[in-house]
């Protein structure tokens, strides 16, 4: 995954601490990210649609952008 990101020019997001990973999401350009900081969704209806685990967020934005 490292090797990945470095690859994409966004190796700077991968954080090691001692045997642990960490994904530093201040340094990641993020609508979902900034919807937990904000609370503005700035969802446009489309989330993960391959993942059938990410339907329950895909409801919750897509219920917070209607509001």
């Amino acid at each position: 995954m490292r090797q990945s990101l470095e690859n994409a020019g966004a190796g700077a997001v991968l954080e090691q601490s001692n045997y642990t990973y960490l994904l530093n999401t201040e340094k990641l350009d993020c609508d979902f990210y900034s919807y937990l900081k904000t609370g503005k969704p700035e969802f446009r209806g489309e989330y993960m649609e391959q993942y059938i685990w990410a339907e329950d967020t895909r409801g919750l934005l897509w219920r917070d952008i209607q509001i």
